[in-house]
């Protein structure tokens, strides 16, 4: 960043997209995991998950929710099946490629200033 200068190019070639068609069919990847709705339709028997003031239960998932002026959401305690997964996660930035050419448009960041 100091010299400006380009240090290294990677060009992957052309990769062409898959025509394949995937299976789109309810049930085309497997069985439906238990407590999850059918695609396109609502959940009939109620929501597929439970929220406890700040902790939401879903479909072996479990974790907390919170908010801070910086980060804005912030997951706590995100465990799977009684399993620790992380203890705390935060997205304060987000980066768009739009792949836009124009160049106000070829990239957006979204910071979160509070």
């Amino acid at each position: 960043m100091h010299t400006m200068e380009v240090l290294e190019v990677e060009d992957h070639g052309v990769v062409p997209v898959s025509g394949e068609a995937g299976p789109l069919a309810a049930g085309g990847f497997g069985p439906h995991r238990p407590g999850s709705p059918a695609a396109g339709g609502g959940a009939a028997g109620g929501p597929s998950f439970a929220v406890d003031g700040w902790r939401v239960r879903w479909q072996g998932w479990s974790f907390r929710v919170g908010f801070t002026h910086r980060e804005g959401l912030v997951l706590y305690d995100l465990e799977f099946l009684g399993r620790s997964v992380l203890k705390r996660a935060a997205c304060n930035e987000m980066y768009v490629p739009y792949l836009d050419p124009n160049s106000t448009q070829y990239r957006k960041n979204f910071f979160d200033l509070g």
